[in-house]
This record gives structure tokens, sequence and C-alpha cells, in this order.
């Protein structure tokens, strides 16, 4: 009634009755949002599974070899290959011998990796409402953010700065990794208060 054969859909697993051989599925309890995310994990993982094939056909074997050697182990502790090709772009080689993958077969894996998977950058981002009442309270609050762009760049920080409209000021750190970014963040929002409560401002 909902759907045609053969098209692609993203739903939501409600039940699965094993012994009928039934799943209910909901069509409705899937947001815009996830819907999105899904079919961008999805073509990601066709990508991996490709990466996989190349793979099979360098060390001249089978694909349903390889995912017995190295697709469950993969699947079995990152739940996608994607997850575990994003984390080798990161890391290097040292996630697939972590798996237990022979040398041999992570090496290639890994440069196959690396040449075709750009790692995934996380953005954090943070509204700032900076006041100052001292007649030059503008100069305290952009000498300031200076600062605050200084010590950024000092520790290598990807920093973003944007005026929004006074007293608000958006701010953003950009990262290989989310907790990273969110403690970059954190600190650079300490350095800011700080400062500008030393000039008797909020």
């Amino acid at each position: 009634d909902y759907v045609k054969e053969g098209k692609k859909i993203i739903c939501k697993v409600l039940r699965i009755n094993q012994e009928r051989g039934h799943i209910d599925l909901s069509l409705r309890r899937v947001s815009k949002m996830v819907t999105i995310n899904k079919n961008e994990e999805y073509k990601q993982e066709q990508k991996a599974e490709k990466i996989l094939e190349i793979l099979a056909k360098e060390l001249k074997t089978d694909l349903n070899e390889v995912y017995k050697k190295i697709g469950e182990k993969i699947i079995k502790d990152y739940g996608l290959l994607n997850s575990c090709f994003q984390d080798v772009s990161v890391k290097g080689i040292s996630v697939l011998k972590e798996l237990g993958i022979d040398e041999k077969t992570a090496k290639v894996l890994a440069n196959l990796i690396k040449g075709r998977i750009k790692p995934q950058e996380v953005k954090v981002d943070a509204t700032l409402i900076l006041k100052s009442y001292e007649s030059n309270g503008i100069e305290v609050i952009k000498n300031t953010l200076k600062k605050a762009e200084l010590l950024a760049k000092e520790k290598n920080y990807k920093f973003g700065l944007s005026y929004i409209s006074a007293p608000k000021y958006k701010i953003s750190i950009t990262s290989l990794d989310y907790k990273d970014a969110e403690k970059s963040m954190e600190e650079l929002s300490k350095f800011i208060i700080e400062e500008i409560k030393k000039n008797k401002g909020q």
C-alpha cells in the first residue's frame, strides 16, 4: 500500500517476530533529519564496500573471502565498515592491526583507505554574549576576541569567529575529534570570559 518494489526507503524497525518471520516497520516514525543521515550513511557504506572489492582484486582473492577474514571482524567491532575506515584515515594502520588483521592485508587496506576516504571533521559552535560598560567597551571586546584568536593560533586550533549582533558573537572550533573540539571550545570560552571580567565586563 505504501511502497513500490525496488524502491529504497528509510523506516524504523518496531518489532521482529522470528516465529512468523514478520518485521513491523514504520515510515512515519522517521524524521527528515534521520532520513538524510541514513541516506548519507548508506552512500558512505557503499563506498567502503567498494574499497573491500578493490582489496580483493589486489590480494587476488574472492570478495566473500575478504568479508570472512576482514569485513566480519570490522562489523563486529564497529557496526559499519565506514566507521572503521574513518578511524583508519585518522589513526592509521594500528586500527586494523588491533582488529587482528594480518600486516600484509592491513598495509594494502590502509593505503586504499587513505587514498579514498577523507577524515570527517566535526564543528562545535558557541554563542557568547559579551558586554562592557567602559567608555572604550568596544575596544575591550575587540581586544579580548583578538587575544582568543592568538591563543587558538598558538594551540593550532581551527578557530572561527563571527559577529552576530551586539552583544552576541559566535565562535567555532573544527576538529577531527568531537571531544577534542569540545575541550578546545571550553578552554577558549573560559579564556574570553575571564578576559572580559578582568576589564570589568560581563
